[in-house]
Order: C-alpha cells, then structure tokens, then sequence
C-alpha cells in the first residue's frame, strides 16, 4: 500500500502562523494610529450639543443683526454648551444655491486644531 502526503508539514504551519501573527500585529498599529489622529475616538454628544445651540442661536437671531452681513465672523457668540477641547469658532455667510436662501458656513477647532465644518441655510429678504 502506497500513501501520499496530502497535508502541510510542521514547518509550513509554523511559517504561515508566523506570517499571520505579523499581520495581525501591523494591522493593529495602524489602526490605532489612524483613531488617535481622528474625531473616531473622541466623545461626540458635546459637540452635537454644541452645532444644536449654535443652529438655533442662528436661527433666532432677528434679520437685522450684525452678523448677516456678508464675510467671515470669527467668534460670532459665545455659547455655554462649548465642549471641553473647543478652541475657536468662525462663521462664513456665502451665497446659496437655492434661491431666496444663504448659507452660514460654521468651522469649529479643538485644542488639537482639528475641524468640524457644517452648513446652516437661511432665509434672507
């Protein structure tokens, strides 16, 4: 009776986990290298509270106030729901491109001066 070795040897098994683990290994570090350098690790609930108050302060203001004056406004108001890494805010009024309709363009920066930008659309007369 004639066998044939149909498997992988020790050696091959061996080679391949070694293999595996390095990938496994790397893969990790940058993956934790890519969420130190993002909002993904950082707490997101104040800083939705804090784009809420900024959108309704906006959307209050009376259509007469300074701050729809066309051109950048660093630091529009001062609100009591910044969150603990806010560093700075600035507002950009640009044109929309929706009639009748202009937009608010919100930059804000944490310590590590990194940016959120959102888009607040109003009506003008």
């Amino acid at each position: 009776m004639k066998y044939t070795n149909s498997g992988y040897t020790l050696v091959e098994v061996m080679v391949a986990m070694i293999i595996f683990s390095l990938l496994i290994g790397l893969s990790g570090k940058f993956i934790s290298a890519g969420l130190k350098q993002s909002f993904a690790g950082e707490p997101v609930e104040p800083w939705l509270l804090y784009i809420g108050e900024v959108t309704t302060t906006l959307q209050t203001l009376p259509d007469d106030s300074a701050l729809f004056i066309s051109g950048i406004h660093k630091t529009p108001f001062s609100l009591d729901s910044q969150p603990n890494d806010f560093k700075a805010l600035k507002m950009e009024w640009m044109n929309s491109e929706y009639p009748g309709l202009k937009t608010a363009v919100f930059t804000a920066t944490n310590q590590q001066h990194k940016e959120i930008t959102w888009n607040i659309y109003r009506k003008v007369k």
